[in-house]
């Protein structure tokens, strides 16, 4: 914008979350596909394999009482984006989007989620324009 300029500093992190009560989307997605939800009542490997198809590893826990079912995404890119009249991005790519299934008896029992995240905020003002002098921040969060 003409006459504005820009103070401020945006976080790009990674989000875990996780939870006992699972809700997964008929398609694979980062974040478990919760935009296209499903009516299953029990998610069980054979189920994940026919929506989600193979997963990306599979890890058994000693005793083989459970498994773990990662599926992978895209990049997370973490770092810091000052900004300075413009955003300079000093972010590399250091994680992926992933989705892993607790599985126990071939049933979903727990999943966590790693998503992209960000935070920050910053200042902007305006010394001159079409609408004159004026400032206000503005934040990054999620």
């Amino acid at each position: 914008m003409q006459g504005c300029a820009y103070l401020g500093v945006g976080i790009m992190k990674s989000e875990r979350e996780s939870c006992s009560e699972v809700k997964i989307g008929e398609r694979p997605a980062a974040g478990g596909g919760y935009d296209v939800p499903t009516n299953a009542v029990v998610y069980d490997t054979k189920w994940l394999q026919t929506h989600w198809g193979n997963p990306a590893s599979v890890r058994k826990e000693p005793g083989g009482a459970y498994e773990v079912w990662k599926y992978k995404f895209g990049p997370i890119w973490k770092g810091a984006v000052p900004i300075i009249f413009v955003p300079i991005p000093l972010v590399v790519p250091l994680e992926r989007e992933k989705v892993e299934f607790v599985l126990r008896d071939g049933c979903v029992v727990h999943m966590t989620v790693v998503n992209k995240a960000r935070t920050g905020g910053g200042f902007a003002f305006t010394l001159m324009g079409p609408c004159g002098p004026g400032a206000g921040t503005f934040d990054f969060d999620d």
